[in-house]
C-alpha cells in the first residue's frame, strides 16, 4: 500500500498521512542506520520509544515527497525482544546443522548424498530460520564447515528495534509517533488475535454465531491486556522500590531480576495454558487435583492479587447422582 501512486494521490487531495517502514524497509537503509545509531541524540517519548526527525537528504527512498518528514524510531524493548530472536534462530541453525554433519557421518545403507542435495538442505535450515544472511557455509564431499557473518551480524544489529515514519503532516515530530503507534497497537492487536488467540478456523455457518466466536476473541484479548496492565502496574512498583536501595550491587542485581521478569499478557496467558488439572473420581467423589503453579506463574498470579487455588476441587457425589 505504501507506493509513490499512492502517497502522491494523498496529496494531491490534501489528505495528511503517517506511513512507516519496518526495520527492513527501502528507506530504513544501512547508511541511515550506521549514521544516527548515537541514540543519545533521540529524544525520549513514552512507553520506552525514542525517536529523532532526520534530514531527507540523508533517507534513501525512492517515492521521496518534497514535502515528507522523515522520524527514526527505536524500541528498545523491541531491539532486545529482535537480539534474543537472533540469538536463538543462529543457535537453533548451528544444532541443525551440526545434526545434519552427524547424519552424513553416520554409516546407513543406500546411495550416498550428493553434495547438491546436502547443500539443498543446508540452504532449507538456514532460510527456515531466517538466517542464511549470518552464515558463510561450505561443504567438500564429507564435512560441512560453516561460521557466522560477524559483518552481516553487526549491521543487522542496528536495526534491532528500529523503523522508519514518513509523514507529509505539520504535527510535532512526538505527536506523529504517538499516532503511528497507535496504529502499531491496532494492528498488533489483530495480529496476536488471529495468530496467538486463534479467531481462525471457524466452524460456523452463520453472521450471528460468527459475529459471536470473533466477539469471544477479542474479549480474550482484552482478558489478556487486562492481566498485563495490572501486572506491568505492580512491576513499576517494585521498580520503584528497587531504586530506593542505598546498596549498588544489591540494587543491580535486584534491577536485573525485575528485568527477567518484565512479562507480557501473552506470555502470561502461555504459562496458564501449561497449568492443567487433572480430573479425578475416588470413592463416589468427583474432584479436580491442581498441581503445584510453577514458580514463575505463582509470582505472576501473586502480582495480579490472584489467589491460588485450592489443591483439590470437589465437584460433585457421583453415587449421589445415580441415586
Amino acid at each position: 500500500m505504501v507506493t509513490q501512486k499512492n502517497t502522491k494521490l494523498l496529496a494531491d487531495l490534501k489528505y495528511p498521512y503517517i506511513v512507516g517502514f519496518h526495520k527492513r524497509g527501502r528507506v530504513v537503509s544501512d547508511a541511515l542506520l550506521e549514521r544516527y545509531r548515537d541514540l543519545s541524540g533521540y529524544t525520549e517519548l513514552r512507553d520506552n520509544l525514542k525517536y529523532l526527525e532526520v534530514s531527507a537528504a540523508h533517507v534513501d527512498d525512492e517515492e521521496q515527497d518534497p514535502e515528507a518528514r522523515y522520524i527514526l524510531c527505536h524500541n528498545p524493548i523491541k531491539a532486545k525482544a529482535d537480539e534474543t530472536f537472533r540469538l536463538t534462530a543462529l543457535e537453533e541453525a548451528e544444532k541443525a546443522l551440526a545434526a545434519l554433519q552427524d547424519r552424513l557421518e553416520t554409516p546407513h545403507r543406500g546411495r550416498k548424498a550428493s553434495a547438491q542435495s546436502v547443500m539443498l538442505k543446508i540452504g532449507e535450515i538456514l532460510t527456515t530460520k531466517g538466517v542464511q544472511a549470518f552464515f558463510d557455509v561450505d561443504f567438500d564431499g564429507q564435512k560441512i564447515t560453516y561460521a557466522r557473518n560477524e559483518v552481516a551480524l553487526l549491521k543487522e544489529a542496528l536495526r534491532d528495534g528500529k523503523f522508519v515514519i514518513k509523514t507529509n503532516t505539520t504535527l510535532p515530530a512526538g505527536e506523529v509517533v504517538t499516532s503511528y503507534k497507535t496504529l502499531m497497537n491496532v494492528e498488533r492487536a489483530f495480529r496476536e488475535i488471529k495468530n496467538f488467540l486463534d479467531v481462525g478456523p471457524l466452524y460456523h455457518w452463520n453472521e450471528k454465531r460468527v459475529r459471536g466466536h470473533i466477539f469471544i476473541c477479542v474479549l480474550a484479548y482484552l482478558f489478556e491486556q487486562e492481566m498485563q496492565v495490572m501486572y506491568r502496574r505492580a512491576w513499576d512498583q517494585q521498580v520503584q522500590e528497587v531504586q530506593r536501595i542505598s546498596d549498588e550491587e544489591e540494587r543491580a542485581i535486584r534491577q536485573k531480576d525485575l528485568e527477567d521478569r518484565h512479562y507480557t499478557g501473552e506470555w502470561i496467558v502461555k504459562e496458564l495454558r501449561r497449568w492443567h488439572v487433572l480430573k479425578a473420581e475416588f470413592l463416589g467423589k468427583e474432584f479436580l487435583s491442581v498441581p503445584p503453579a510453577s514458580e514463575r506463574l505463582a509470582e505472576v498470579l501473586k502480582m495480579l492479587q490472584i489467589p491460588l487455588p485450592a489443591k483439590t476441587i470437589y465437584l460433585r457425589d457421583t453415587q449421589a447422582d445415580a441415586k
